[in-house]
């Protein structure tokens, strides 16, 4: 007979066979959460402006478009994680604006395909990156979980 080995999961003491407790932590993916700053430097990557240009006042629409684009995936991504008044701050806005920008979003990208295609590619790097942060987890759990 085969001898399965057992892992025990750090965060809730289960014990698992290898393959369960990879699946285990690969559906965490979704629930796996960025900084704040994280989403920020993509953004600015993307728009390719400067940080202090993204948290300043210039009301220019590049500007605000990166904002309302941060606004949008914030409140879908880790809506569940920090408060629009959390969310308001980091930008130097309050939380009325960060509900607007991503309520202007929503509508945005219902109407341009422009704007619907740049989401998209905003998603899919969120998405890896989340993809590769549950990766480098699961890995530390195999580094530091003892066999049984």
């Amino acid at each position: 007979m085969e001898e399965h080995k057992l892992y025990k999961c750090p965060e809730c003491g289960g014990l698992f066979e290898e393959d369960e407790l990879i699946k285990v932590k690969r559906m965490e993916i979704r629930t796996q959460t960025l900084p704040l700053g994280w989403y920020a430097k993509t953004i600015c990557q993307y728009f390719n402006i400067s940080m202090d240009d993204f948290l300043g006042k210039n009301r220019s629409a590049i500007f605000t478009q990166a904002r309302r684009a941060y606004c949008y995936l914030i409140c879908k991504y880790e809506r569940h994680r920090y408060s629009l008044a959390a969310i308001g701050l980091f930008i130097n806005r309050d939380h009325a604006t960060v509900l607007h920008h991503n309520k202007k979003m929503i509508e945005e990208i219902d109407v341009y395909l422009e704007t619907k295609e740049m989401m998209k590619v905003l998603d899919f790097k969120v998405e890896q990156a989340k993809i590769f942060e549950a990766q480098m987890n699961v890995d530390k759990i195999y580094e530091h979980t003892p066999q049984l």
